[in-house]
């Protein structure tokens, strides 16, 4: 574990998420799936069962569900159970390993915990730590069926020596499930029954060490669960707990690597890594991502693209390119069939996608496109992917791969240009379309307008990047479309629709979208006074949505000032983690009863490492701004190939206060000029200059 990144203590606790992109196990404050004593209250988690989820990577439906749970619980010969009345839980997000110590009346237990990496593995070690020799304590490791079996059917039976077997069904889906359970020193008693799994460990003393694996495979994993998930078993046995950790651990270990980013507060650090962890277990091997790996506490394993703006954009600047890769292949191949169905039962040309869609990229909400196109839900979010495409060659200036992506955005806009564009006469509008805020029908609402815009530019960009023709159709829509933006703007603010009284937080996310540019800074200052409340930024626009808090905002908001006072971003990030559970979660809002919603959502996480390494480093095109708004009191921090918005990767390295070393990388191939603001006025080694950068590194410390 990394001592120098322990989590706070004096807050909230809600169970923990441990994931894979492919499953989540939910792990409460017992080390495990849940103490089962018996009296043990759910409640205080909003009634979250924890156990071992299947998403919608699976089926047509928005949320997760516990399948089955694995509890453990405590005994005394007699049968007698005890519950657990202390624990101390610490998270190390470089390892994603879980480590909890409980205690009750007769026994003391340590428990590590994690979901393999990459495969679907629940891997649990107890260490014995003391037990009262006069209650000859003994635990039972157990298996059971899920809450409500109108959602799963799960049943059990015994298998080989200390093994539980069992199958479920979910929806369409079959699967199997299998459990083994080791202990070194003593023998492992089977009490299995059809509705449950039952292991015990009698005659404990201190220093024993028992050690449980879990595997729950499905015909979404594979055709033969069955037998996926008895070698799953063999190899884990044959592996042993330490060499599946030692595994597990070196690949998180090198994913979290690949960000070179040393922050001085802990609390930053650790939130910083923990956004990293999350963002990658909410990814699936197909590229495929999900907002909330929390079931009960959010609306668990659906997929918005337009939110995914805040993943490739916190992964290009952390210098995680496969990830965001790996988007664009799943939106391209994964997705993209579905999509060009969709298009075509309506009549367009390109790729239409839903709103919210699985990982075959099916509809979420509706059976068809012709259905989901009477509800008149459009959420911008096909511009959103457009534009996060483009983000691989803006951010990098991967050329290659940029020339392989530019037929899919072109499709995207095909599409868009097709069904949301109202052109009358030389008037363009993007039309009587419902806000991108779920709101009501209104014409040239920005939340579409502006990411349209934005994603034909970068087409156009891309294809003089290239030395390719651009489309003269994409040229006069971002012409006719940007001149009856005008329409939206009064006395220099930008609003939110055609006709709209009042500024919404929907210039901060414009900022955010558009970047480098982003919007004038006047719009930006009028959203965030819009937005001030007692706790914080509230997305209370105008009183119609009102909240304590909005933790997601404050991000965003830090964003969106990172290039015009990055000091306020750094006390808008400052704000942000007060209100993180006890193991760094955020929440995403909290009402103004004090209730909080979507705890351990992706997108403030994702949000958040954008709005750090944007901190760090960022450009509005014209001007490269770095550290400037970190606290003097930071005196030793470095950080290594945090990219910007126009495609530089700048690293920095400031010891006792002193810069040591900066390097500003031009990922294109000409020579460009900028202006340099490095760190905040009145800083010995502060810099407010123009520079001529080269095609690749450039020394300047």
């Amino acid at each position: 574990m990394h001592q120098d990144i322990l989590p706070p203590r004096s807050k909230p606790y809600f169970p923990m998420i441990l994931a894979n992109g492919s499953d989540v196990v939910l792990v409460d404050y017992s080390g495990s799936m849940q103490c089962h004593s018996g009296h043990l209250h759910l409640e205080q988690h909003q009634g979250a069962l924890c156990g071992w989820q299947k998403t919608t990577h699976r089926e047509k439906g928005r949320h997760m569900f516990s399948v089955a749970f694995f509890p453990y619980r405590i005994m005394r010969p007699d049968n007698d159970v005890y519950e657990i009345g202390w624990f101390d839980q610490r998270f190390d997000p470089r390892t994603a390993t879980l480590v909890t110590e409980v205690r009750s009346k007769i026994l003391h237990l340590r428990f590590t915990t994690f979901l393999a990496d990459g495969q679907p593995l629940y891997a649990e070690r107890i260490e014995v730590l003391w037990i009262d020799p006069e209650a000859q304590p003994k635990i039972a490791l157990l298996a059971q069926q899920m809450a409500d079996p109108r959602v799963a059917q799960v049943s059990f039976g015994r298998g080989d020596a200390a093994q539980v077997v069992g199958e479920y069904t979910l929806s369409e889906i079959e699967g199997s499930l299998r459990v083994a359970v080791v202990a070194r020193r003593q023998a492992v008693h089977d009490g299995t029954q059809s509705h449950t799994g039952y292991l015990e460990v009698r005659d404990l003393k201190p220093g024993d060490v028992i050690d449980r694996f879990v595997t729950m495979q499905d015909t979404s994993h594979t055709e033969q669960p069955e037998n996926a998930c008895a070698t799953a078993i063999e190899n884990a046995l044959a592996k042993g707990f330490e060499k599946l950790h030692e595994e597990h651990s070196e690949a998180w270990q090198s994913y979290q690597a690949t960000t070179e980013v040393t922050l001085p507060d802990p609390e930053w650090d650790y939130s910083y890594r923990l956004g990293l962890y999350l963002m990658r277990a909410s990814q699936h091997p197909s590229g495929y991502a999900v907002h909330g790996t929390y079931n009960v506490l959010w609306g668990g394993g659906s997929c918005c693209s337009a939110d995914f703006i805040f993943f490739t954009r916190g992964w290009a600047s952390a210098n995680q390119k496969a990830s965001v890769q790996a988007l664009a292949d799943y939106y391209e191949s994964g997705a993209g069939p579905m999509a060009r169905e969709y298009a075509r039962q309506i009549g367009r040309p390109g790729l239409n996608y839903p709103w919210f869609f699985n990982i075959f990229g099916r509809d979420l909400f509706f059976d068809d496109a012709v259905s989901a196109r009477a509800a008149g839900i459009q959420k911008g979010n096909i511009a959103s992917m457009a534009t996060e495409i483009y983000d691989i060659y803006r951010f990098f200036g991967d050329t290659d791969d940029l020339r392989k992506r530019l037929p899919v955005i072109k499709d995207m806009l095909d599409f868009l240009l097709a069904e949301i564009i109202v052109q009358e006469g030389d008037r363009w509008s993007t039309g009587s379309l419902i806000g991108s805020d779920e709101n009501v029908e209104r014409v040239n609402d920005i939340g579409h307008l502006l990411k349209l815009i934005r994603a034909m530019r970068d087409y156009q960009e891309g294809c003089r990047a290239l030395g390719l023709p651009e489309d003269e159709r994409y040229a006069a829509a971002i012409k006719g479309l940007s001149v009856t933006m005008q329409e939206n703007y009064r006395d220099g603010v930008l609003y939110p629709w055609k006709g709209a009284t009042e500024v919404l937080t929907t210039n901060v996310m414009c900022y955010a979208e558009n970047m480098p540019e982003g919007i004038n800074a006047k719009s930006i200052w009028a959203s965030h006074r819009s937005d001030s409340g007692e706790w914080g930024l509230s997305a209370d626009n105008a009183g119609r949505d009102p909240n304590m808090v909005w933790p997601w905002l404050e991000a965003s908001t830090a964003v969106a000032f990172s290039t015009i006072d990055p000091k306020l971003s750094y006390r808008r990030l400052k704000n942000a983690l007060r209100f993180t559970d006890m193991h760094g979660f955020f929440v995403e809002k909290i009402r103004p009863d004090g209730f909080w919603i979507n705890i351990g959502y992706s997108t403030p996480h994702a949000c958040f490492v954008w709005a750090v390494n944007s901190l760090l480093a960022t450009d509005n095109g014209k001007r490269l701004t770095i550290a400037a708004g970190l606290p003097s009191a930071w005196q030793d921090y470095s950080f290594a190939g945090i990219h910007t918005p126009s495609g530089y990767a700048v690293s920095l390295d400031v010891q006792g206060g002193r810069v040591k070393r900066l390097v500003i990388t031009n990922t294109r191939p000409e020579t460009r000029q900028i202006r340099l603001r490095l760190l905040s006025p009145g800083h010995a080694d502060a810099r407010n200059e123009m520079l001529t950068l080269g095609p690749g590194e450039n020394v300047l410390f």
